[in-house]
């Protein structure tokens, strides 16, 4: 065999060998019996039955995470005992506060404390709450909401005495003791409208209290600045904590804690137009004048006019003779449910995304990406905040 003949079958060898590692790259193998191609998942070959050998296919390596620009990309689902410790820690703290609001008057500071306790407590893992913590703060919220609404306020039937407070008409020449008393005068009797407190406990105007949620939401921003606290919405948490939360866990929290109805301000109710929220209106019985009402006695006639029969004061029976009568908008309550929001208290259900408070990024199309690099609006979380409700679910009417 000459040079050049050796030559030319080293170069088919060697393409035969190229060939057969490009196709072994590919999942396909040459038969060495035959030369036949065949599948590498092949035990024997398809054309001669010869055993094939075994593809060994290495694991692909992860390509390296993009760099993010150090916006931090932390999963709320990579950390969960971090998070939850650290959401129970500030849902604690608020408890606390609170706690210490209502023992010392501040109601509406405490309905805030309230509110952002439960949100804070939507990131904490359940094994990390008592069965009655979630509880507990419900009732809290219920108490400062119950405070809010009822308040104490001077007796107008006795003037804060407590005593029943008798007039007296005296006449000319009249002797008796009660005769020389100031008047009014006040006796040992308990009045019976205070039951001898001076103070009745009565519901304040929805208006009113209104001002005061206001108030006391602003003292709650102000104490958790100084605390130095950050917002996710409208719920406030520790810096430390924010960074770790992803879209979805934030929204989790502002979902838990939503804008309320601006008419009402979360309380589902506003004042009665017809009684002006006092819960009675004048009695509108017929011929009632002062609680009174004129009743005829057809078995009596006047001595003057045979005819006419005599008349007599009798006591109304729709106001008891009090002159005035229970709503019948309010039926004496003095509220109403608050037209806007329908006595929820809520904002209306988010009609971009549902309620849900996030959607699809529409930059990547949910992808997190864009070709081979990080998508820069959702940071890779594929969802961001619904741009109506800004993660909060509701929006307004």
């Amino acid at each position: 065999m000459t040079a050049r003949a050796r030559w030319r079958r080293m170069v088919g060898w060697l393409a035969v060998a190229g060939l057969a590692c490009s196709l072994w790259a590919a999942n396909l193998v040459i038969c060495p019996k035959c030369g036949w191609e065949t599948d590498g998942n092949a035990a024997v070959c398809l054309h001669c039955g010869a055993a094939m050998p075994v593809v060994k296919v290495e694991p692909a390596v992860p390509p390296p995470a993009a760099a993010t620009g150090g916006v931090p990309t932390v999963a709320f689902q990579q950390f969960p005992a971090v998070v939850s410790d650290l959401a129970l820690k500030a849902a604690r703290a608020d408890r606390q506060h609170a706690d210490e609001c209502l023992t010392n008057g501040l109601p509406a500071v405490a309905y805030a404390y309230y509110g952002n306790a439960l949100a804070l407590s939507r990131l904490v893992r359940r094994e990390g709450l008592s069965a009655s913590a979630g509880q507990s703060l419900i009732d809290g919220l219920a108490q400062s909401r119950q405070q809010l609404i009822y308040t104490p306020r001077t007796c107008t039937t006795c003037g804060g005495t407590g005593a029943r407070t008798i007039r007296v008409q005296t006449l000319a020449g009249d002797k008796s003791p009660a005769a020389t008393m100031p008047l009014p005068f006040s006796d040992s009797t308990v009045c019976l409208t205070c039951s001898g407190r001076g103070v009745v406990t009565t519901s304040r105007l929805a208006n009113e209290m209104r001002v005061l949620i206001a108030q006391g939401a602003r003292e709650f921003e102000l104490r958790e600045q100084a605390d130095g606290r950050v917002t996710s919405g409208r719920v406030w948490l520790s810096p430390e904590l924010l960074v770790l939360l992803n879209v979805r866990a934030q929204v989790l929290l502002r979902t838990g804690r939503p804008t309320p109805c601006a008419s009402c301000m979360g309380l589902g109710q506003q004042d009665c137009n017809r009684c002006k929220g006092a819960g009675r209106i004048k009695c509108t019985g017929v011929g009632c004048v002062n609680g009174q009402i004129t009743v005829a006695d057809n078995n009596a006639m006047s001595a003057v006019n045979n005819k006419k029969p005599l008349t007599h004061k009798e006591v109304c029976p729709i106001c008891q003779g009090s002159s005035l009568m229970a709503c019948p908008d309010c039926l004496s309550v003095g509220t109403v449910p608050c037209k806007k929001c329908d006595g929820t208290g809520r904002n209306a259900i988010c009609p971009e995304c549902g309620g849900q408070g996030w959607e699809p990024c529409q930059k990547c199309q949910g992808t997190g990406q864009l070709g081979k690099v990080v998508c820069p609006v959702c940071q890779g979380e594929k969802v961001v905040f619904c741009p109506k409700c800004h993660g909060e679910g509701c929006s307004a009417r």
